[in-house]
């Protein structure tokens, strides 16, 4: 029997794709032809008559014909059944529907179903227009120069994300600029292909030679990458000198800075127990507007987080680098992130992201970062951002957005009806916070009777807000965050109204006059005709010239102002009693009520009588540890890295402090950093844990002591121990925001949380995988010492344990040792060691936080260089910054581990490569494609840690650098040119007896020896100079002082050497 015209044309398409059966891939991936489309076509209207749900083989023509048309020939992307212009005549809407389903399934493709309050919605034309890849108008043709920049934009933006990254990174950047497409093409399905496109092109871009970046690369993709446009989810036959001009546009597009710029997002982020905690992650790569720097000298600042942010992170975030641009007094200032953006929570949306610059020492009072500002409203609205575990918050009060669906974040006494249509449900609720769902419109009242509405697959995005030009004011935190200082006169302006906006101000819940909201606390409402909220705030609007300033003295704090004529100023305690008080002429001392701080909570009054209570920064008279608390500490506290979060040195004058290393064994070190003002005690601490990681020993700890000598406080790896009974373990004291983890030696790689019974009161496990190893997180912290419980080993489980596994249960600690050090040798020399590799890969990553000291198999690492040269060679990029900063807590430095380890340890990865690939290709390609992997291995490790360009120089696969050596330490030489290095002259001494490379010659070492650090790493790798402990302890503290001039000219210093 003949088959019919519709079998063989869907077999035609089958067998050009080289299928024998639909394979579930989207309709546009069988790319067919124009001449196909119109056969398809003319086939689905011959045989209209014919066309129901029974018909599979039409039904499916109907699928891919429609989905075609989508892309080819679609004007806009509003999905509606009588707009499609390929449906035959006299099928019902019901009938179209069955008939697109039935097409779906013969291509085993899913129906899409968007999920609602009330019921889900199946998506037919939606799922056949997103198969249909991405439409022709918005790339080529009139239309494509209006969306143009919306490509490159993107493209611009992803190209700064490490490669790989995942879909969803892309996806996020995609609807990041979603608002410069037409209304129309601003759908989910577009920008995800969009996304998918942008990351098709850059994989071709990588692919490209350097001098054919900016040389037609598309047509040298189509001579050498075949079926590379085959790959990407569009294809343009009808117009390909128009398709290759925008991929050619889009390949050459600069790449932007590596965060996405400067700025802040805040968001929501699930807990790993499923609680939502407000946050944000900020972005620091670009130019920056930062007025507080106009004095300051040229120089280079390191940005701390400041305030609440400050008890959140352990190190600095970036380097602020501020450039004068002639005589006239115009300048630049540029910020670079040192690593990936992570978030930081919880920290309330209301609160304003506070940054400390530290310029060699001196601390300027902190600044707003740009994004940083608070946002404070009764009604916070989000959406989705591609991870299930992550919000964005994209408005407050009343919203429309073209999202399908949003988020809003209310209190739990709010309520969340649907309205017009609309569907809301409730997903969590904890807290005293609840966060809603919302499909549609939406009407939130607050407890206060305060009306919003929220309305999500909008035709447009609604931006409506107030904008009040809050002020930051330095040193003075109000405490109830929604209340936004101004200076007075209050003149508030709104965004987004289309004629005179409707205001109202309230004082103490009662309307006011607008000339009588003036100055002091106000209340400002914008409504629409209808009554309903469109954004609202709570303002403190404070007089012109105002001062509050506070100092700590021997008997009290003293307190004085200025410009506050009509206000009251008083201090008061936790509960707001008023404390009695000394009063001065516009100020006060007020006695210390028990230990004294270096905060002071103070009531302001206005002169209506609103009152707002706040906590005042103290500046000290003596140099004085101010823990996390506000406390001021004279008892000389131990305390752990994760206590230093928050803490401050407050000094008077400058003040050289002194890191003094101790129960280190045969290491040894004594450094000394200059400092003045309010010093974040994370600056100690980053180099405290350098130093820490030059001990093999157990329990080593650094002094901090002032410039009398006077130990301030000692740092220390967490020595807290619980107590453990009857299946449970308890930790006294254990703040209330930590949680308990578990880690079987077995499997190193997974950390368990342990079920809470109460305040500090866990569950074990009831059938552990043998020993296991417990300790307590805050976040990204470890903040208690980790506890070796011993079980049994699980047989069952564990019939065939690794060598690896079985070397970690060794009771005895020197054979243990021993046994983990030989077998880390033989995997080492191995070829075949992938699994290993992976192994131990897996485990660095997921550390976060935890020592590598506290597993045997991290601790025992350093003893095998080639080893840690294999791990950093065969990780993945998401996984390189986990393995990159092993060299802080373990006695090793990656710059100073020999070039011959790094060349064995390429030779055996080039091996295993090859190994591997030769099951795929003969044993020419197998090479061909391992030397390709080992070049884009390195490349990608000389673009994240630019050190690394001079091992790939000393392996003969690397780029000479872009800047020369001389003109790098001229840059390091202009930005200090006001200082001295605080480092010992041994390290320039020894680096003085290798030969200096002709781009450091004539240089003052003395006066500048930071500038031979470089040399004295290479010299160490090349094997002409001894890692000693001096030398090691010299090196900890010349990274920690300036690692990016060191990693900038270290190639140059290796390849002088190598010689």
């Amino acid at each position: 029997m003949r088959a019919s015209p519709s079998y063989r044309f869907l077999n035609e398409i089958l067998t050009q794709s080289g299928l024998e059966a639909p394979d579930g891939r989207p309709l546009h991936r069988y790319r067919i032809s124009d001449a196909q489309y119109r056969y398809g076509l003319e086939l689905l209207q011959k045989n209209s008559a014919f066309l129901d749900q029974q018909n599979r083989p039409l039904c499916a023509i109907f699928a891919l014909v429609t989905s075609e048309w989508f892309r080819r020939q679609a004007e806009n992307l509003w999905r509606r059944w009588h707009d499609v212009g390929v449906v035959p005549e006299g099928i019902s809407v019901g009938d179209r529907n069955d008939i697109a389903l039935a097409g779906l399934r013969w291509w085993s493709l899913k129906l899409i179903v968007t999920e609602g309050a009330h019921r889900n919605r199946n998506e037919y034309l939606m799922t056949l227009a997103r198969n249909g890849g991405l439409p022709s108008t918005l790339l080529v043709g009139e239309r494509a120069n209006v969306v143009r920049a919306y490509f490159e934009n993107v493209m611009a933006d992803s190209l700064a994300l490490p490669w790989p990254s995942d879909h969803a990174d892309y996806l996020t950047i995609a609807r990041r600029h979603a608002e410069g497409l037409p209304v129309s093409y601003q759908d989910d399905g577009i920008l995800d292909l969009a996304a998918e496109l942008i990351a098709g092109l850059i994989e071709c871009r990588r692919a490209l030679p350097k001098d054919q970046l900016n040389n037609n690369p598309a047509g040298w993709l189509d001579a050498q990458v075949k079926g590379w446009r085959e790959r990407l989810p569009i294809y343009l036959p009808e117009d390909q000198a128009a398709c290759s001009r925008l991929f050619n546009d889009l390949l050459t597009v600069e790449p932007k800075s590596r965060s996405g710029g400067i700025g802040l997002r805040r968001l929501l982020a699930r807990d790993p127990e499923c609680r939502w905690r407000e946050g944000f992650v900020v972005h620091a790569d670009g130019p920056l507007q930062f007025d507080a720097l106009r004095n300051q000298e040229e120089g280079r600042f390191r940005a701390y987080f400041a305030g609440s942010a400050a008890r959140l992170t352990s190190r600095e975030f970036a380097l602020i680098y501020r450039s004068g641009t002639d005589t006239k007094g115009r300048f630049e200032v540029t910020s670079q992130s040192l690593s990936r953006s992570g978030f930081v929570g919880p920290f309330a949306f209301s609160e304003t992201v506070t940054v400390a610059l530290s310029r060699e020492g001196r601390t300027l009072p902190p600044v707003c970062w740009p994004g940083g500002r608070s946002v404070a409203s009764a009604c916070h609205v989000l959406k989705s951002t591609g991870r299930e575990d992550r919000l964005e918050l994209v408005g407050t009060g009343s919203v429309r957005s073209t999202a399908e669906v949003l988020l809003v974040w209310v209190s739990e006494q709010s309520n969340v009806l649907g309205h017009d249509g609309g569907g809301v449900e409730r997903i969590w609720q904890s807290d005293q916070r609840a966060l809603w769902r919302v499909e549609g419109m939406a009407l939130v009242e607050t407890e206060e009777g305060e009306r919003y509405r929220v309305q999500a697959g909008a035709s447009s995005d609604d931006e409506r807000r107030l904008d009040l030009e809050t002020v930051f004011l330095p040193g003075l935190s109000l405490d109830d965050g929604s209340v936004q200082p101004v200076l007075a006169p209050l003149r508030p302006r709104t965004r987004g109204s289309g004629g005179d906006p409707r205001l109202r101000f309230l004082r103490e819940g009662h309307e006011i006059r607008p000339r009588d909201a003036a100055e002091g606390l106000v209340t400002v409402q914008w409504l629409d005709d209808e009554g309903f909220l469109i954004d609202r705030a709570r303002v403190l609007a404070l007089p012109q010239g105002f001062g509050l300033e506070g100092r700590i003295e021997a008997g009290g704090a003293r307190v004085s102002w200025q410009g506050l004529q009509g206000w009251q100023v008083a201090a008061v305690d936790v509960s707001g009693r008023q404390l009695e008080a000394e009063r001065l002429d516009a100020g006060f001392v007020v006695p210390w009520h028990g230990q004294p701080t270096a905060q002071l909570r103070v009531r302001l009054i206005d002169p209506y009588g609103s009152a707002v209570t706040a906590m005042l920064d103290l500046a000290a008279n003596e140099t004085v540890l101010v823990d996390a608390s506000g406390k001021i500490r004279k008892d000389a506290p131990e305390l752990s890295p994760a206590n230093l979060r928050g803490a401050v040195l407050l000094t008077d004058r400058p003040v050289t402090i002194d890191l003094d290393l101790r129960g280190a064994g045969s290491a040894r070190a004594l450094i000394a950093r200059r400092v003045e003002g309010e010093t974040p005690m994370v600056k100690f601490g980053a180099l405290a844990e350098s130093l820490l990681g030059l001990s093999a020993e157990r329990g080593p700890s650094v002094m901090i002591r002032d410039d009398r000598s006077r130990p301030l406080c000692t740092i220390r790896r967490s020595q807290t121990v619980p107590s453990v009974n009857d299946g449970k373990v308890l930790y006294a004291n254990l703040d209330a925001d930590a949680y308990a983890m578990a880690r079987a030696l077995l499997r190193p790689e997974t950390e368990l949380p342990l079920v809470q019974d109460g305040p500090g009161l866990f569950q074990l496990p009831a059938e552990p995988d043998g020993p296991y190893l417990v300790y307590c997180r805050r976040g990204d912290a470890v903040v208690t010492r980790p506890c070796l419980i011993d079980a049994p080993v699980n047989v069952a489980s564990f019939s065939n344990p690794t060598r690896l596994q079985a070397n970690s249960l060794i009771s005895k600690e020197e054979e243990r040792r021993r046994a983990i050090q030989e077998e880390f040798s033989g995997i080492a020399n191995r070829t075949a060691s992938g699994a290993e590799l992976s192994y131990l890969i897996r485990i660095v990553g997921s550390l976060k936080g935890l020592s590598p000291r506290a597993l045997d198999l991290m601790r025992e690492l350093p003893s095998c260089p080639k080893l840690l040269c294999r791990l950093l060679l065969a990780a993945s990029p998401e996984r390189l910054e986990a393995i990159l900063t092993l060299e802080r807590d373990l006695p090793f430095l990656w710059m100073a581990l020999p070039v011959d380890a790094w060349k064995e340890a390429a030779g055996a990865e080039w091996d295993r490569a090859a190994q591997e690939l030769s099951t795929v290709f003969d044993s020419v390609q197998a090479s061909q494609q391992a030397t390709g992997q080992m070049q884009k291995r390195f490349e990608t490790l000389a673009e994240r840690t630019v050190w690394f360009a001079g091992v790939s120089r000393s392996i003969g696969i690397g780029r000479i650098p872009a800047q020369d050596l001389r003109s790098v330490a001229q840059d390091y030489l202009r930005l200090r040119h006001d200082q001295e290095d605080d480092l010992p002259r041994s390290l320039a001494e020894h680096a003085v007896r290798l030969g200096v490379p002709p781009g450091l010659q004539g240089f003052d070492y003395n006066h500048f020896p930071m500038l031979l650090v470089p040399l004295c790493l290479a010299g160490i790798a090349c094997e002409k100079l001894e890692m000693t402990p001096d030398v090691a302890a010299g090196l900890r503290n010349a990274l920690d002082f300036d690692s990016t001039y060191i990693a900038t000219a270290y190639p140059h210093c290796l390849e002088f050497l190598s010689k």
